[in-house]
């Protein structure tokens, strides 16, 4: 159940963090297109106007050295360019009648009555007129010197349909770019997890065998994750020494309590096997006692360090007689010591 909830878990914080990953490139991604269109959108525009300005500067400057016949000469050279996109020329008199008008096929549709009349002489006004079916004449209107007003247009029906096209191209460009992006979010969650997935089966290994031998290999990348796989090998490390060190414990406590405990036996089977007169059988007796006194003080030191190494123990100041003391300390480990082939003594004065 555990290990299921945590499978769970993980899948899912790897999920939203790949998720996160993808909404943060597709994010910019979305961004950085969005900021091309519309630099591009306005480039386009500004390349437009400016075309427009310098025809109407040029067919301006011919209606003013030839007037009609000169703008008509200037539109056909124009004409046989190459490249040339038709535009919308017109020349109004100071009295508001058309007095030259050049506009291609089809541009009927686009109400000439919306342009705007500037009011001061050399004054130029930008319109825009639109049409029911989306269409739209960018015009410039200009007042000459002698009252006339001169309008140049461009239809922005190629800048839209580039436009059109451009946003084609830059749907698909998403659209590959969030594959992209889903794809690089699963692949650096998952390297990005690894040590992660590597100390849940660690955890799970050892929750499993009961062995804490397993460790987490670690990437050396610095990381947080990486701190945190070599802290929990660290933890690992501190735990294995202080099992080896509880089993070390146990076995002398074992060997510690196998010397008293075989002499009390001993006595015991030496008592039973002897005289059975009531004088060997005290004084066996009393030496078995001794002997359990011996085992007793031993077990309540081992209980005494146990305390203290949890913090669990009250100490109380008070005054020791540190003869009677480091006597039952040589007490305490002189079979030890016998085992071992040492010869404990007491420094002079001792009484032993």
């Amino acid at each position: 159940m555990s290990s299921a909830w945590t499978s769970r878990l993980r899948h899912t914080f790897g999920l939203r963090l790949a998720l996160w990953y993808a909404a943060i490139f597709v994010g910019s991604s979305l961004a950085l297109i969005t900021l091309t269109y519309f630099l591009l959108s306005a480039a386009l525009q500004q390349y437009d106007r400016e075309i427009i300005q310098t025809t109407l500067v040029e067919y301006a400057t011919a209606w003013r050295r030839g007037g009609e016949p000169a703008v008509a000469a200037a539109i056909r050279r124009h004409q046989a360019a190459v490249g040339y996109e038709p535009l919308f020329v017109r020349a109004v008199g100071p009295l508001g009648a058309v007095a030259y008008l050049n506009a291609p096929e089809g541009w009927s549709e686009f109400d000439l009555s919306q342009l705007t009349t500037p009011e001061l002489s050399g004054q130029q006004r930008w319109a825009t007129l639109r049409t029911s079916r989306g269409h739209s004449l960018d015009v410039l209107t200009a007042r000459l010197s002698d009252g006339t007003l001169f309008q140049v247009g461009k239809s922005t029906a190629r800048r839209t349909d580039l436009l059109r096209r451009f946003r084609t191209v830059l749907l698909l460009d998403f659209v590959l770019l969030a594959v992209i992006g889903l794809a690089a979010g699963a692949t650096f969650t998952s390297s990005a997890l690894q040590p992660l997935r590597a100390l849940v089966r660690t955890v799970r290994q050892i929750m499993k065998t009961g062995r804490i031998d397993g460790r987490v290999s670690a990437r050396d990348t610095g990381d947080a994750l990486d701190e945190l796989s070599l802290l929990f090998n660290a933890m690992l490390d501190r735990i294995q020494s202080l099992i080896n060190g509880m089993r070390g414990a146990l076995d002398n406590v074992a060997h510690d309590l196998r010397t008293p405990m075989m002499r009390l036996r001993g006595m015991a089977e030496s008592a039973l096997q002897g005289p059975q007169d009531p004088a060997t059988l005290r004084a066996a007796l009393e030496d078995c006692l001794e002997e359990s006194d011996r085992v007793v003080t031993m077990l309540s030191t081992l209980m005494d360090i146990s305390e203290a190494e949890k913090g669990i123990m009250n100490l109380k100041s008070e005054s020791t007689d540190i003869v009677s003391l480091v006597r039952d300390v040589a007490d305490l480990y002189q079979y030890v010591a016998e085992d071992k082939g040492v010869r404990a003594q007491l420094a002079p004065g001792g009484g032993r």
